[in-house]
């Protein structure tokens, strides 16, 4: 059978640096991974990675950029809608009524939606286009209440990292963490118990292993962050470990400090705002950094050294503590990990097969 051809246009945020945000990062790995034509909008016109551009949409500022992007699609919409982000009320019924419009005036193309993030509530007025798109077995089954058909599941991708021994150097002395074994947790500090639970288990673990240290790389997305944080410091500064904890907050090589760490923990019970697998941990896993996570929801299908419940306080220090312990044994299995099952090419061809699926469906 022929492939079918069309462009693919990207209604979402705006696709642009800081690439600190993983719907931002999914929307450029696969538009620079596609080989059909595609449109990516941003604020001030950039070149992405491989020289893919992105577009500037028309209009004022203050009006919201996602309207302004289809305001620019509107007169001549591509052969492929892909809308990329959470599912709310408000932005899925604009979507919603703008394709009706689209459909009334004889457009023949396909609608994609991915799931960007886990909504609130799986309502089935969240869920508009041909086809949807979610990122995890978890999410399928949560949507299966309220939608099964044209559903697919497309699990998150990361390019695999690749660091130098330089960056490795800078990373270490950036969090004061020569000779020492890095403990790093990059969850949120507002979202979700998983910093607390990570500062906790870290005052039972300082007291096992001398030379631990922990991190949290944590981007502070409210203003609440900053009251969790400076909390959580002030705890550990009672317990008397103020000197080997550092909040380092939004990293800009997140890869070299993955790298240095002896073990990854997120003992997080909710992901909001964060894609199914978060890319932290794929990049993590990339890297054969070993990862101690929650067995919450979707984190059960990533292949972790360890899945514990976030509540059993007990178990995650025990879990964690092992892995440090054998650290011989991590280093010595960390490069035969390395880059194993990771990398955005399967990512890129089940979205071309989903696209030529909703095309051939409309036609």
């Amino acid at each position: 059978m022929s492939r079918v051809t069309g462009t693919v246009a990207f209604v979402t945020k705006p696709i642009e640096a800081p690439w600190t945000d993983g719907t931002k990062n999914l929307v450029r790995d696969l538009a620079v991974g596609l080989s059909r034509p595609t449109l990516v909008y941003s604020t001030r016109g950039e070149t992405l990675s491989l020289g893919r551009p992105t577009l500037v949409p028309k209009g004022p500022a203050r009006v919201p950029f996602a309207v302004r992007v289809i305001g620019e699609l509107s007169g001549s919409p591509p052969d492929i809608l892909h809308f990329f982000f959470a599912p709310n009320a408000r932005s899925c019924g604009i979507a919603r009524a703008w394709i009706r419009a689209l459909r009334a005036r004889g457009f023949r193309g396909a609608t994609i939606q991915t799931v960007a993030s886990t909504p609130k509530e799986w309502k089935r007025s969240l869920f508009f286009a041909d086809h949807v798109v979610v990122q995890s077995e978890w999410a399928k089954q949560q949507l299966a209440e309220v939608r099964s058909s044209g559903v697919s599941v497309i699990r998150p991708a990361t390019p695999i990292p690749v660091v130098t021994e330089e960056r490795l150097a800078i990373a270490r002395e950036s969090v004061g963490a020569s000779g020492a074994r890095i403990i790093t947790y990059p969850g949120d500090l507002e979202f979700s118990k998983g910093a607390w639970t990570a500062a906790r288990a870290f005052v039972r673990l300082a007291k096992r292993i001398p030379e631990a240290r922990v991190v949290f790389a944590c981007r502070r997305k409210t203003p609440r962050a900053l009251v969790v944080e400076a909390d959580i410091a002030a705890y550990l500064r009672a317990e008397g470990l103020e000197d080997r904890a550092a909040f380092v907050g939004e990293v800009k090589d997140l890869p070299a400090l993955l790298a240095i760490s002896s073990v990854v923990v997120f003992p997080v019970e909710d992901l909001f705002g964060k894609v199914d697998h978060p890319l932290v941990l794929l990049e993590a896993e990339a890297l054969g950094v070993p990862l101690v996570l929650s067995d919450y929801g979707p984190l059960l299908e990533l292949a972790a050294d360890a899945h514990v419940d976030s509540r059993n306080l007990d178990a995650f220090v025990a879990a964690t503590v092992q892995i440090i312990e054998s650290g011989a044994a991590i280093e010595s299995t960390r490069s035969k990990k390395q880059g194993v099952g990771i990398g955005t090419t399967p990512f890129v061809e089940a979205y071309e097969q989903v696209y030529e699926q909703a095309l051939r469906g409309r036609h």
